[in-house]
């Protein structure tokens, strides 16, 4: 027994002498007007042959919020990927909402950790210029994003949904078909078939996607994008056709000193398959000097539909910002970025502006970036916050 037990341990050590651990540190403080944690997590990787395994924990002030555990490895010719996220701590009570043609529209549910909340894996295959993949998404009631339960259901306890995802891509071609399970069955949910690069005359390059769900067809899109027409200035344009009508976004451009964009968000109102009204959420001009370096100034019509569509934050009655991008060498072949933004309102200070916001990255080792992020406004109030990434 105790020649098994030697031997059993000399293995376990020459398994371990194979692997290798790694892992990363992220950190970020708020130091000013309060110091406190703002978030952190820290990752733990272990490699052996093909594969890793990853451990990584999320905290934030409210406490430790996610536990997430990563896979991705080989079998052969197929790259295995997958992850699985648990509820550690939180047991807040949330507004679950269902589809708008449930009978139940919405619920109010209390959270129980610790508990699974949703997986997934994926594997994919590269053969012969193609690539083949398949996956399995797997979610537990009511972590589906921001809440929103796919399913119609009236007893919420003990229920799951799973998604199931296959794709082709091959030159040009490309098609993706996603199937549902509401613990009813697998049903067909929808099908995007895209081709990129068609150049059937002339030299002209367009893009063309047809998406289709289980109600039938919904849409076909054309598309060309930086099409020159000389002197450096180009346009992007993509034509939508639906069943009701059709959509158009046309983006001018300008390739001369830098790049300079200009794009328009907004939605046309459809009546009786005519175009009724085209409501106009804001616009953005963007100027790009170098691959990192650009200029960006957005204005917000309607504020709430921009601060999705651009994931921007703005305060009180500001509507606009400029915003400035620029990076360079850095420490240990690493490159410092610099985040510059002023946001203004429409009157009741200089020029309407509000406050000013600094985010910046500088490698300072190796393995170490530091992070800052400071804004101060027109009353005076300072936030300051630091933090650093650490790689081992």
């Amino acid at each position: 027994m105790r020649s098994f037990s030697i031997a059993l341990m000399a293995i376990g050590v020459g398994f371990l002498a194979l692997a290798q651990f790694s892992g990363e540190w992220e950190l970020n403080l708020s130091v000013f007007p309060d110091l406190e944690l703002q978030s952190t997590y820290l990752k733990l990787s272990y490699t052996i042959f093909d594969w890793t395994i990853s451990s990584i924990s999320y905290f934030t002030a409210d406490g430790f919020v996610d536990q997430e555990f990563d896979l991705v490895g080989n079998l052969g010719p197929i790259l295995v990927m997958g992850s699985i996220h648990f509820n550690p701590l939180d047991d807040a009570s949330v507004v679950v909402l269902f589809p708008s043609d449930c009978l139940l529209q919405t619920t109010s549910y209390t959270l129980i950790p610790p508990e699974y909340k949703y997986s997934w894996i994926v594997s994919t295959l590269s053969l012969g210029g193609a690539e083949f993949s398949a996956g399995v998404y797997h979610w537990n009631f009511p972590y589906y994003p921001e809440y929103r339960w796919p399913c119609c259901i009236q007893t919420p306890p003990g229920l799951s949904f799973m998604r199931y995802v296959l794709s082709a891509e091959a030159g040009p071609f490309s098609a993706i078909a996603n199937f549902s399970d509401c613990c009813t069955g697998i049903t067909f949910e929808d099908f995007t078939l895209t081709f990129n690069d068609l150049s059937p005359c002339c030299g002209l390059a367009f893009d063309m996607e047809f998406y289709f769900t289980k109600e039938g067809f919904q849409y076909v899109e054309i598309g060309m994008q930086n099409f020159s027409i000389c002197c450096g200035l180009g346009f992007d344009l993509f034509i939508k056709f639906t069943e009701t009508g059709k959509e158009v976004t046309f983006t001018p451009k300008w390739v001369g000193f830098g790049e300079i964009c200009y794009e328009i968000y907004g939605n046309v109102e459809f009546d009786n398959g005519m175009i009724t009204a085209l409501e106009i959420y804001g616009y953005k001009l963007s100027c790009s000097f170098t691959e990192c370096n650009r200029l960006e100034f957005i204005e917000a019509f309607n504020v709430s539909e921009m601060e999705q569509i651009l994931d921007i934050d703005f305060q009180g009655n500001e509507a606009e910002l400029l915003r400035l991008y620029f990076c360079g060498p850095s420490c240990c072949e690493g490159q410092y970025v610099v985040d510059v933004t002023v946001f203004f309102q429409p009157s009741g200070t200089l020029f309407g502006m509000t406050r000013a916001a600094l985010e910046l990255e500088v490698p300072v080792l190796a393995n170490m970036v530091f992070m800052n992020s400071f804004s101060i406004d027109t009353a005076g109030t300072v936030e300051l916050e630091v933090g650093w990434r650490i790689s081992f």
